[in-house]
């Protein structure tokens, strides 16, 4: 109880999500009584390491999820990390960004939007960094896979926009494809 509430302390002393001197205080105070309640408590040492790594799977699963359709600073640091990640570590980061694109893309209109959000150098650069032919064949082949399911979806989106746009039959494919 005491160490959650020296958590919560912690959380609390925090202005605008960023670190007050009282946080870093805190911090380090609550690092020596776990040094010394770990010394004392073998068994609290087996479940910290193990709680620790449930956390540090919570986070590549999160970081695999941020790593989003742009380049920006942040992500180009989140593909520098994911290069000193293990093989594992790699692959959950690979399963949370696919399930996140694959979220994005439910969560757009029906029609060329799905296709297009994901057509830019951008996203290529990223599913290349994260499917590097360093990784082995399968790897660097589901990244290929990728990119080259969601070109054909995109060319597939614009031809039959081109066909249909200003016809009388694009309203009617639209119902046949909502039925």
């Amino acid at each position: 109880d005491a160490r959650d509430e020296l958590s919560l302390m912690t959380q609390q002393s925090m202005k605008d999500g960023k670190s007050t001197p009282l946080t870093a205080e805190l911090t380090q105070l609550r690092g020596e009584l776990n040094a010394a309640a770990r010394a004392t408590n073998k068994s609290l040492e087996a479940a910290d390491a193990k709680y620790s790594g449930n956390r540090s799977v919570e986070r590549m699963i999160e970081r695999g999820g941020d790593l989003g359709k742009k380049l920006t600073p942040k992500t180009k640091q989140a593909l520098r990390d994911f290069n000193k990640l293990t093989g594992t570590q790699q692959e959950i980061q690979r399963v949370a960004f696919e399930d996140k694109m694959a979220s994005e893309a439910l969560n757009v209109k029906r029609g060329n939007a799905a296709a297009d959000q994901f057509q830019s150098e951008a996203f290529d650069h990223i599913v290349e960094a994260m499917y590097p032919k360093a990784a082995g064949k399968d790897i660097w082949k589901r990244g290929q896979n990728l990119l080259k399911r969601l070109r054909t979806e995109a060319v597939t989106t614009e031809t039959a926009r081109d066909l249909l746009s200003g016809s009388r039959t694009a309203p009617l494919q639209n119902d046949i494809a909502a039925l």
